[in-house]
C-alpha cells in the first residue's frame, strides 16, 4: 500500500513537473521570407556571379546567393533558399568563389578593409563589388520577395 502511495505521488509530481516546464515561452527563430531574382548587367543576365545582402543595420543577418545560368538568384540565410529577413539592405554582386556553399557564410568575408571584394573579375562593375560604393539597395518585406537587380557597366 506504501509502495503503490509513493509511485502515484511521484507520477503526479512528474506530471506536474512537465506542464510547469512544457507552459514556459519558446524561443521562436526569426521569420525569414523568400527572396528570388534575376541579376542582369546592360539587360542581360549575369550568369556565376554571388549576390549578397548586406543589412544596414550593424546588428542584422545578411543573406547571399548564387545566380544560374539564366541570372536568377534565391537568397539564403539559415538554410539553403529560405530567403531572407525582413529589412533595409545593400547588394553587393560578387565573382562566385567556391568556399560559401553553407548555410551560416559570412556575406561580408569577401570584402577588404577598403569595403571592396572581388579584384579577380573584369565583367562585375567595381561600384557593385564596393560596400561603400554600391548603389543597389534592396528592401525584404513580410511576403515573398522578387527583387530584380540592374547593373549598368558605365559604373
Amino acid at each position: 500500500m506504501y509502495a503503490m502511495s509513493c509511485v502515484r505521488g511521484i507520477s503526479v509530481g512528474l506530471c506536474l513537473m512537465g506542464m510547469i516546464c512544457g507552459c514556459g515561452e519558446s524561443v521562436d527563430a526569426p521569420e525569414i521570407f523568400e527572396v528570388k531574382g534575376t541579376v542582369t548587367l546592360d539587360s542581360q543576365p549575369l550568369a556565376n556571379v554571388k549576390v549578397s545582402f548586406v543589412p544596414v543595420e550593424k546588428e542584422g543577418r545578411g543573406a547571399f546567393g548564387k545566380t544560374d545560368a539564366s541570372g536568377n538568384y534565391s537568397l539564403t540565410t539559415m538554410k539553403p533558399n529560405d530567403g531572407a529577413l525582413p529589412g533595409e539592405y545593400k547588394v553587393l554582386v560578387l565573382p562566385d568563389t567556391a568556399d560559401d556553399g553553407v548555410a551560416g557564410y559570412d556575406p561580408t568575408k569577401d570584402i577588404d578593409s577598403k569595403g571592396t571584394a572581388g579584384e579577380g573579375t573584369a565583367k562585375i562593375p567595381e561600384a557593385y563589388r564596393s560596400l561603400e560604393k554600391t548603389t543597389l539597395k534592396a528592401t525584404v518585406t513580410t511576403s515573398p520577395n522578387s527583387i530584380p537587380l540592374e547593373l549598368k557597366s558605365g559604373k
